[in-house]
């Protein structure tokens, strides 16, 4: 007769199970951690993708929607957070004049030698020119300011008067933040670079932050690929 009696695992067998189950196991926990970190990864880069493309087509339409723009070189003053910052146009910011239109379409022209603008600028500028913080990071924001300006009788967007420079009386907007100077880039310190009538900027998009353009940044990111141009066909000069 055959005994039913079964033998049991012994200690070392045991030993063994517990440390190959704990093998795998540790295995299945990193490869979970490895996958939720790049998926994470790639939540960021799809985000940073996203703020990038919404605020490249959001200068993209204003710019093309202007009448008039500012030369390079030129100090616009600018609000933020109740104080005010001083950019310079082709550098750290661009900034043009849309004519405004009425409910019919028309130009709005208070009087028969003026009409009616929305100046839109855009900038990169310091965190801490913001809101004071120390983070050494950058924030793109734009700047609205309406005005009447002169123009001429016979051309209701053509300016006839020289462009203001203090914009302290309009509002600005935080549309983009956590920008840090990246290397390799073709527009070396500028945020814009605006040449005839190309106007060139660059976001570069990585899984901790935005990054624009700088040949003196730290980080060693090659950004040429998010270079964004804008043709400038609609805007006339003052």
């Amino acid at each position: 007769m055959k005994s039913s009696y079964k033998k049991g695992l012994n200690l070392m067998e045991l030993l063994i199970t517990l440390v190959i189950s704990s093998i795998l196991l540790i295995g299945a926990i990193d490869m979970t951690a490895f996958l939720f970190n790049q998926n994470v990864t790639f939540n960021n880069d799809v985000q940073a993708m996203q703020s990038k493309t919404i605020s490249a087509e959001r200068i993209t339409t204003k710019i093309r929607e202007a009448a008039s723009r500012y030369d390079n070189g030129i100090v616009i003053t600018l609000p933020v957070e109740g104080a005010s910052v001083q950019v310079t146009t082709g550098n750290e910011s661009i900034a043009v004049f849309v004519p405004k239109f009425d409910s019919s379409g028309n130009v709005e022209q208070p009087t028969s030698s003026t009409t009616s603008f929305n100046g839109i600028a855009f900038s990169i500028i310091p965190e801490a020119d913001w809101n004071g913080e120390s983070s050494g990071k950058y924030v793109l924001i734009e700047t609205n300011y309406d005005v009447n300006l002169a123009t001429a009788a016979n051309d209701p967007l053509k300016i006839t008067e020289s462009l203001p420079n203090n914009w302290s009386g309009g509002q600005s907007y935080l549309i983009a933040k956590d920008f840090v100077p990246a290397n390799l880039s073709t527009m070396g310190i500028k945020a814009f670079d605006v040449q005839d009538d190309l106007v060139t900027f660059a976001f570069v998009p990585t899984p901790d932050a935005i990054y624009f353009a700088s040949s003196d940044g730290a980080e060693n990111i090659d950004d040429k690929a998010y270079l964004t141009a804008v043709n400038l066909r609609n805007y006339r000069r003052p």
